[in-house]
């Protein structure tokens, strides 16, 4: 059995906000002890109008994951220009329940990556590292990460542990 689904990746609009803010309800993280998730749809939909414009200082790519006319997974990244090398972190990687465990993920991943590629090939940077935050509890989370070369450290932070995944991205 073919375990990969097909999609098709592309930059995330504003037509999509309500339906990123359902998948975003789906991530569950601990903050001071207690479970929580991304339920605010006000937050989310100003943070996505930031990344899908230009944001200033800092630059963004906001990704959608559409299988069937519909949008299953989103994943985005915040581009620090201002730092030496620029540094890229990487968040809010999630993958609608049924869709899970079909590839999906690596898809969104690695179209982000090129993406990062080809920003880094207009701008004459040779090396970016790329950083996630990912809380302890989040298993596959940590191992998805692994899978992509990112080694992780365990940090604690004021609001609690958190492993600090990062990888360097170079060109060739």
């Amino acid at each position: 059995m073919n375990n990969h689904l097909e999609v098709v990746i592309r930059e995330a609009y504003e037509d999509d906000l309500e339906k990123i803010g359902e998948l975003l309800k789906q991530i569950e993280y601990i903050w001071n002890g207690q479970t929580r998730n991304a339920s605010s749809i006000r937050g989310v939909k100003k943070e996505i109008r930031n990344l899908v414009r230009s944001r200033g200082k800092n630059d963004g790519i906001a990704l959608v994951a559409v299988y069937e006319g519909e949008v299953i997974g989103y994943i985005q990244a915040i581009i620090y220009r201002n730092r030496t090398p620029p540094e890229t972190e990487v968040g809010r990687l999630v993958v609608d329940e049924p869709y899970r465990r079909q590839g999906i993920a690596s898809q969104l991943y690695e179209s982000l990556e090129k993406q990062l590629l080809e920003y880094m090939k207009e701008r004459g940077t040779k090396k970016m590292k790329l950083y996630a935050i990912i809380d302890t509890h989040n298993e596959p989370s940590q191992k998805f990460f692994e899978k992509q070369s990112y080694s992780l450290e365990k940090v604690k932070e004021r609001n609690g542990r958190y492993y600090k995944a990062e990888k360097w991205l170079r060109l060739s």
